[in-house]
């Protein structure tokens, strides 16, 4: 696996020249400064770097710019940039570490940092505070950071570093709650089975629809403004993940999406002609809204106890009139069934549906006596 850097290149607002960076094997130098806390008696060092990281290029931009507000971005673009390259060439060591599988096999590029003996935390601050600074530059004059990425392929890039940076933090410190390695032990998992085979099948089915859950409930669009980072409310956010994780040799979300286009047929077949597996697939088939109806009937339950309202059983995401505690109740017979059926199967189901139960059985008595009292004559 490489991490060699290649950039697809940018055509210059000024020259109207596309220019196509070298990759970074080329050894080409570039000067970033290295105390980005430090805006005087900087020293600069050279050392081989991606074009979004050399402080040269954004100092040749502020020499070129003619009106003060463009001489001010490219300063704080500068700063940002520092901030950005100090962050990742501290964890991106750290964070494959953690879940890299042969770490000595990773060709990182020069500038990484190996040392993990490393205050992240501080770092993110610092970054952080030149991303307000950045978005103020920009608010201040009525202006969109967009704007001026659509016009340099360069802050494309430095902007994709930054996110990338910024993902691998929060997994790091569990602020994003993704099980990354639910992606990770699933490829191995998925190239292993032979499809051939009917219980193989239900367990790659179950693979994806768990995967898929993660996903779409972790993984999504304003994740990056949640986290507070609100340069990136236009990036796709799932795109930059699946990057990662394919770094990582896990499943991708476009990876699950394809397996489960590809084994559905063959699930359908199984479905229909094996009587004893139909309901084991219909459960992972319902899994993503069975966990659905668990958080409702317990948000409900914390509504009403706050708010002592009545009825609110009805008043959920699902359609008008339908009490999801009802739901909730049906769902748990379906699973009891479903665990009589599968005494037979995989452990690995069987921990699955009884897991369900207990979180219904929970969620259920919990807000049982709300129910009760809401639904009284």
């Amino acid at each position: 696996m490489s991490y060699a850097y290649y950039s697809s290149g940018e055509r210059d607002e000024e020259t109207n020249e596309y220019v196509r960076p070298k990759k970074w094997d080329s050894k080409v130098s570039g000067n970033i400064l290295l105390d980005s806390e430090s805006e005087q008696n900087q020293t600069e060092t050279a050392i081989s770097l991606p074009k979004e990281f050399d402080s040269s290029y954004y100092l040749e931009k502020q020499k070129k710019a003619k009106f003060d507000a463009d001489i001010w971005d490219w300063i704080r673009y500068r700063k940002y940039a520092q901030a950005v390259y100090e962050m990742y060439r501290n964890i991106t060591y750290n964070f494959y570490k953690k879940y890299a599988e042969d770490i000595e096999d990773l060709d990182f590029p020069a500038f990484i940092n190996k040392d993990s003996n490393v205050n992240l935390d501080e770092l993110a601050k610092r970054l952080d505070n030149a991303e307000t600074e950045l978005s103020s530059q920009f608010y201040r004059n009525n202006r969109t950071v967009q704007a001026k990425i659509n016009r340099h392929k360069t802050l494309e890039n430095l902007q994709d570093y930054a996110v990338k940076t910024w993902i691998m933090y929060h997994i790091l410190n569990h602020s994003m709650d993704i099980p990354l390695k639910n992606s990770i032990r699933f490829k191995k998992v998925y190239e292993s089975l032979d499809e051939s085979d009917a219980i193989n099948l239900i367990r790659i089915y179950r693979g994806c629809k768990i995967l898929q859950r993660n996903y779409r409930i972790y993984v999504r669009p304003n994740f990056m403004e949640k986290q507070g980072h609100y340069l990136y409310k236009d990036v796709d956010i799932k795109e930059k993940y699946d990057s990662l994780v394919a770094s990582l040799n896990g499943i991708t979300s476009k990876e699950c999406e394809d397996i489960l286009q590809d084994i559905r047929p063959k699930i359908a077949d199984i479905k229909e002609n094996n009587q004893d597996l139909k309901n084991l697939i219909m459960f992972y088939h319902k899994y993503d809204d069975i966990q659905r109806t668990v958080w409702e009937i317990k948000r409900i339950g914390q509504e009403w106890e706050q708010n002592k309202g009545w009825y609110v059983f009805f008043d959920s995401s699902y359609e008008d009139g339908k009490d999801v505690y009802i739901r909730g109740e049906n769902y748990k017979r379906f699973c009891e069934q479903v665990a009589k059926e599968c005494k037979s199967l995989d452990e690995i189901f069987q921990a699955d549906i009884k897991k369900i139960i207990t979180e219904l059985d929970e969620a259920l008595q919990y807000s049982k006596q709300a129910h009760d009292i809401s639904h009284a004559d």
